[in-house]
């Protein structure tokens, strides 16, 4: 979680849905222990590839190429 992502994580941010602050809090109270870790890893992990896929298309979205034709004379 960070400021500039509003206080919120990757996965929120690009699936929606809850937190993963609040997901692991409602698998703590639904599962049993071993179970919500097994869950907690695994959502965690999507959570940094969607981070990979926020950074990735903030990175394609401020790209900007500039074409030179060669046809034009100097």
């Amino acid at each position: 979680m960070s400021p500039s992502k509003g206080f919120s994580c990757s996965h929120r941010l690009l699936h929606g849905g809850d937190s993963c602050f609040n997901y692991v809090k409602t698998l703590l109270g639904e599962q049993k222990l071993n179970q919500a870790v097994q869950s907690s890893i695994k959502r965690f992990q999507d959570c940094a590839a969607a981070s990979k896929t926020l950074t990735s298309s903030k990175a394609r979205a401020n790209f900007r190429c500039i074409v030179i034709p060669c046809c034009l004379p100097l």
